[in-house]
């Protein structure tokens, strides 16, 4: 069975953008992302990319810009990164919507994972429960999302990029 990090795109990877992503070519890449991605990557990790996206703006065609960034970040990374995003509203209660580990199991029944030896790298409290329902025993989190944590997320290691919370992974999984 293969091991897997898991990490949201807006927050982790990209700055997140107000009315989620209306434009892939003004996408903010953070400082240090390419260089986590391509180490996490030849150490042999899957990189699963999980998320919620809704259409916040009428008239734009989300699923195309989604592909669209979607192949903007696969073509800087030297391996395969995959992407499972719920594009449900809110109020459908589907089980991929984070904090349902839907997003997750899919990965683990698609690719093989064994998530018992898998992470998170998290920039939403969503994020974070998500992967404690889905029983993924490394979950840190960056500081680069935003929106209040709980208490319990309160006490994971925070790092301030996704290349530092991508050390600290690597030594737990690795």
């Amino acid at each position: 069975m293969s091991k897997a990090v898991f990490m949201g795109r807006a927050g982790t990877i990209t700055a997140p953008q107000k009315y989620g992503v209306i434009d892939p070519s003004s996408l903010e890449v953070f400082s240090g992302v390419w260089e986590a991605l391509n180490t996490m990557g030849q150490r042999g990790l899957f990189l699963a990319v999980v998320g919620s996206e809704k259409a916040a703006l009428p008239n734009i065609d989300y699923p195309a810009l989604l592909v669209t960034t979607e192949q903007y970040i696969a073509n800087m990374v030297a391996y395969p990164i995959l992407f499972k995003l719920c594009v449900h509203h809110i109020a459908a209660k589907c089980g991929c919507r984070l904090p349902q580990p839907g997003l997750i199991t899919a990965f683990q029944e698609m690719l093989n994972l064994d998530l018992a030896s898998s992470a998170m790298i998290a920039s939403k409290e969503t994020e974070a429960e998500g992967a404690r329902q889905a029983e993924l025993p490394v979950i840190v989190r960056v500081s680069t999302g935003r929106g209040e944590w709980s208490k319990a997320s309160e006490e994971l290691p925070i790092y301030d990029t996704l290349l530092e919370a991508s050390q600290h992974v690597l030594e737990q999984l690795t």
